[in-house]
């Protein structure tokens, strides 16, 4: 995944033959016995098993310009490198006015995530949790990180070994302002080109002016 090549197994029979692991999360307590007829969830791996369900998720979409190739169902979603969502879906968007596709990135935010982040201190500052904000609250600090900070997302590559992408939020106080529609559900947030992207758009602006150059007559 984007967070490099991991293997766990049971052990070399497991691993050979194949198997099913039963275990018990950290955060849950022992029960009783389970009952004849009991029905299992069978999950894709140990990390989604494991986790501890989060209590308040937001939704966002992200519509890019740029192939989403390695970007999975899963990946990280980051703020300044730590993890407060995941993906939800990828898939394809039509835009009617300019009659073209382009990918739709939909993502979870789990806010008490971030919220745990914070310092003791900030943490009682603000009083409430960021899960715990209203509508209208949320939708305004959104708009002044957006519009004043510059929150854009973007995709980054998370390992070279599996080639998988994840999301970004960073501050990009140079990006060029956009219109949104805050009323929207799930609400659009803006993009800004990825690394790799970018370094392509460079490179072909470099090459074009190279071609412009009259190098004949200069020679």
């Amino acid at each position: 995944d984007a967070d490099g090549l991991r293997v766990r197994t049971e052990s070399l029979a497991a691993l050979i033959a194949g198997g099913v692991a039963f275990d018990v999360p950290d955060f849950l307590a022992l029960g009783q016995p389970a009952p004849a007829n009991t029905v299992f969830t069978l999950y894709r791996y140990r990390g989604v098993a494991m986790k501890e369900p989060d209590p308040v998720e937001r939704r966002y979409v992200l519509n890019f310009n740029e192939s989403v190739r390695g970007l999975s169902t899963g990946a990280p979603v980051t703020l300044f490198g730590l993890q407060v969502g995941e993906v939800t879906d990828v898939g394809l968007a039509f835009d009617r006015q300019r009659q073209l596709f382009h990918p739709r990135v939909l993502i979870t935010f789990f806010p008490e995530r971030l919220n745990a982040q914070l310092a003791t201190t900030e943490r009682a500052r603000m009083g409430k949790s960021m899960g715990e904000m209203s509508s209208a609250a949320r939708i305004r600090n959104l708009r002044k990180v957006v519009n004043e900070q510059g929150l854009r997302a973007q995709l980054r590559t998370g390992s070279l070994i599996t080639g998988e992408l994840y999301v970004a939020f960073e501050y990009f106080p140079n990006a060029p302002k956009v219109k949104l529609d805050w009323t929207k559900e799930p609400l659009e947030l803006p993009v800004v080109p990825g690394s790799l992207a970018s370094i392509e758009a460079k490179l072909g602006s470099i090459l074009t002016k190279i071609d412009r150059l009259p190098l004949d007559a200069i020679g």
